[in-house]
């Protein structure tokens, strides 16, 4: 199955508690019922450099950090908060600026530091780009 995320990919940095969540999370998505974002991030997380959470500096993305990320195309700079809502019972979500982790968008800046840019290409065939500019904080590093 292609990937929507471009072949010149940056390197990714996800931290071991993370990863084992998500790791959770798509064992729980039977193989031939898997939408094409949990192969997605399937695919990142096996790209991605696995360390202690409590390594992950503190410029990159993890669940539940909240950033600033703009969208090269139109040049809106976002607020957001990476996250698990939707996904998992009993985790809500955190107004406008929650991007779930199974949507394009979540799975293309999970791991991405300050600085990194990253293209994808959007359901409608276009391809985006979107760079993170500053994590304002990182709840799961402790």
């Amino acid at each position: 199955m292609p990937t929507n995320i471009e072949c010149s990919l940056p390197d990714i940095t996800v931290g071991d508690r993370d990863h084992s969540l998500i790791e959770w999370i798509l064992g729980e998505i039977p193989q031939r019922k898997r939408f094409p974002t949990a192969v997605m991030l399937d695919q990142e997380l096996a790209r991605a450099r696995i360390i202690p959470a409590s390594e992950v500096p503190a410029s990159v993305v993890t669940l539940g950090s909240h950033f600033l990320y703009r969208e090269h195309e139109t040049g809106i700079m976002r607020a957001g908060t990476l996250t698990i809502a939707g996904v998992l019972p009993g985790f809500a979500c955190h107004g406008e600026s929650s991007i779930s982790l199974l949507t394009l968008l979540g799975v293309a800046l999970l791991g991405l530091c300050e600085g990194q840019l990253i293209s994808l290409h959007a359901p409608e065939g276009r391809v985006c780009m979107v760079s993170v500019l500053k994590v304002l904080a990182q709840p799961r590093r402790r």
